[in-house]
């Protein structure tokens, strides 16, 4: 996290722009609606998150109401979890909205502001953590989103096998969870069948531009940052819609070349070196 430091100060230095909001569709499981900052529309409802460290960080949540298929914006709805924690600056200092991920694929980001702005307080960058409004998310099926989805919940827990598989059975051993799972997913509800062929990358990066459009209004701008998957994320989101962005922060980046199966192959033999380099150390 402490390249939050160098990442934030360049970013710090060029200023955001704030716009009228349209409507954001009110949340079923947040409560006490609370009035909009200044720069917002008096018709989005934010209220008290359910997450206690949220609340408590000052954030408020809402559900965002979102095509889900893009292609049918009429069609069926589905709702992204949204949490906000407003800037503290003054207005002159006032650079926009921050919209944030922590990548996964698939990882909850409703809670990632309340985090990232504690550890710019940390890195003496308190600036930056009270010049924008801090936005996180959980991306479609994930977390507090609805509906969520998760086919086998306890699909990594232990006690399984090798992931090496150095004999037959240790093989044959995986291919039977990995079709179990399948079956898992088969058996899902309608709804979340259909959410299943809706589970890519552009459409995270549409629901990013639907929580910009909700928040600062079609024309209005956001900064963005994204972490590992959540900077292949904010670069397929920078192609579909580039004059929506003030600042784009890429952390551990991954390569857009390799996405996703053989990134994931590419960053487990740098995972295995190190790992082995702490335990030699620990050895000793």
């Amino acid at each position: 996290m402490r390249r939050i430091t160098a990442l934030m100060a360049a970013a710090v230095m060029t200023a955001g722009l704030g716009f009228t909001a349209p409507a954001v569709a009110s949340a079923a499981t947040v409560q006490a609606h609370t009035a909009a900052s200044p720069s917002q529309s008096d018709s989005i409802t934010w209220g008290t998150c359910a997450e206690k460290a949220l609340a408590q960080a000052g954030a408020k949540c809402t559900l965002l109401s979102v095509p889900l298929n893009y292609n049918y914006p009429q069609g069926a709805k589905i709702k992204i979890a949204v949490s906000r924690i407003l800037h503290t600056s003054s207005a002159k200092n006032y650079r926009g909205i921050i919209l944030t991920n922590p990548g996964g694929p698939g990882g909850s980001g409703l809670d990632l502001n309340m985090y990232l702005i504690a550890q710019l307080k940390t890195d003496h960058l308190s600036a930056a953590a009270a010049d924008y409004d801090w936005i996180g998310f959980d991306p479609r099926g994930v977390g507090s989103s609805l509906p969520a989805l998760s086919c086998e919940p306890n699909y990594f827990s232990g006690d399984r096998e090798s992931y090496d598989p150095t004999s037959q059975s240790i093989l044959t051993y995986w291919l039977d969870r990995t079709a179990a799972y399948d079956r898992a997913c088969e058996a899902k509800s309608a709804a979340q069948s259909a959410l299943l062929d809706n589970m890519t990358t552009i459409d995270s990066a549409r629901d990013m531009n639907s929580i910009r459009e909700a928040l600062v209004g079609p024309r209005g701008k956001m900064s963005y940052y994204g972490f590992s998957y959540g900077t292949y994320l904010g670069q397929v989101y920078a192609t579909l819609y580039p004059h929506t962005l003030n600042q784009l922060i890429l952390d551990s980046n991954v390569d857009p070349q390799d996405i996703w199966y053989k990134a994931n192959l590419n960053q487990d033999i740098a995972f295995n070196r190190n790992i082995n380099i702490w335990f030699g150390w620990l050895a000793k």
